[in-house]
């Protein structure tokens, strides 16, 4: 039992810097962000701020012309397409490197990676699909082929073996990385923001995901109270949206 205790201990002592060094990096920002969040802080009020409650809240939630809603029905439009572009076409693709008589597979593999060398500021959807590929094509080749095989014997069609074999044989395999992504591509900055708010960029600046509507709003306006709120609520949407894969994964089991 003493023994136990000591090890317990001493395993506390050696994980306490790396403990430390996430209150310091992870916890303390949050917790700090969420005071903020409930003061009237910014450009006017640096040092005499007040606390103001949900104030900042209830302007993002309930306040229509605010900006934050459109701006995160915006994000949700943004992740959507981009997630099922990405999965869409990574399918098809892999789908016909896959092919048993293709030539040059390995070559063309390696060439779907190539976007991966590119600068961050090209297209998401680009960037995002060699991840999606690697994934999806180690998916389908740990489908037994055999099952293929009595599929066509049995008169299956293409369409057939895709819906009943393929798609059910990968999605648990996949699942874990379309959640990174959707995490990914719904905190996405830089890409929109060099497309839409940059000076000289073509769309204009009326366009905002819930990223650029906080980095306006802490960076221009200097509204960091209402910024830090905004923030936040971008944290526990994230959280929820977490928490509920989790749960669909363990009922799953």
């Amino acid at each position: 039992m003493k023994n136990r205790k000591r090890d317990t201990l001493i395993s506390y002592a050696w994980s306490s810097p790396s403990l430390i060094l996430i209150a310091l990096m992870v916890v303390f920002p949050i917790l700090y962000t969420g005071y903020i969040s409930l003061t009237n802080m910014n450009v006017y009020h640096w040092f005499d701020f007040t606390i103001i409650g949900l104030e900042n809240y209830i302007r993002a939630l309930f306040v229509f012309d605010s900006g934050f809603l459109s701006a995160l029905f915006a994000t949700i439009i943004w992740t959507a397409v981009n997630m099922v572009l990405q999965l869409v076409i990574a399918f098809v693709l892999v789908s016909l490197l896959n092919i048993q008589k293709l030539k040059l597979r390995k070559l063309y593999k390696t060439l779907l990676m190539f976007p991966w060398a590119m600068p961050g500021t090209v297209v998401n959807l680009w960037l995002a699909l060699p991840f999606m590929i690697m994934i999806m094509d180690g998916a389908m080749q740990s489908i037994d082929r055999s099952y293929f095989e009595s599929a066509i014997l049995d008169g299956a069609t293409w369409l057939d073996r895709t819906r009943y074999i393929t798609i059910p044989a990968i999605t648990p395999i996949i699942s874990p990385a379309v959640i990174i992504t959707v995490f990914t591509t719904f905190k996405q900055f830089d890409v929109v923001y060099l497309l839409t708010q940059q000076a000289g960029a073509k769309t204009g600046s009326g366009f905002h995901t819930i990223l650029t509507y906080a980095y306006e709003n802490a960076f221009i306006t200097n509204n960091y109270g209402y910024s830090s709120a905004i923030s936040i609520i971008i944290f526990i949407l994230l959280l929820i949206f977490s928490a509920k894969y989790q749960m669909k994964e363990e009922g799953d089991r």
